[in-house]
């Protein structure tokens, strides 16, 4: 398996990231049926996505050729939990420095928010896998070699 430079990783990675950022604004402001969505969404969401940079985009890109190599499902999944973690982190935050009860967590409320969170995370990471399998050297054969 030929080697990928540094380089191509992070421009892979922020591609991955800028699609789906730009991608996702547009469903949120068609989903609202307004076009300001889209500066709502982007200037909402920015800071999710670079945390989700930070904490999964970056160690995926200094791990270079081992992403390609490991199981495509692990990552998604590591994806989708991160994803959920970072939307559920300022609820938990609120929660833990409001004195008094704190409201339960039930399955409908992790279905909401939180999985759209994990949705772009593993739709993201998925993205960059392919970019990166895309921008992969292909291997030529020599025309001297036989398979037996």
């Amino acid at each position: 398996m030929d080697r990928l430079s540094m380089g191509t990783r992070m421009a892979a990675s922020a591609a991955a990231v800028g699609s789906v950022w730009l991608v996702s604004a547009l469903g949120f402001a068609i989903y609202l049926r307004d076009g300001r969505g889209i500066v709502l969404w982007l200037i909402w969401s920015t800071p999710f996505f670079v945390a989700g940079w930070i904490v999964v985009g970056l160690p995926l890109v200094v791990l270079g050729e081992r992403t390609r190599r490991l199981p495509v499902i692990v990552f998604v999944a590591v994806a989708w939990v991160a994803g959920m973690a970072l939307l559920l982190l300022p609820i938990v935050i609120v929660w833990w420095i409001t004195p008094g009860g704190h409201p339960a967590v039930n399955w409908a409320f992790l279905r909401g928010w939180p999985n759209l969170g994990g949705v772009l995370g593993a739709v993201t990471l998925a993205l960059y896998l392919a970019i990166l399998h895309r921008s992969a050297p292909e291997r030529v054969s020599d025309a001297n070699t036989t398979v037996d």
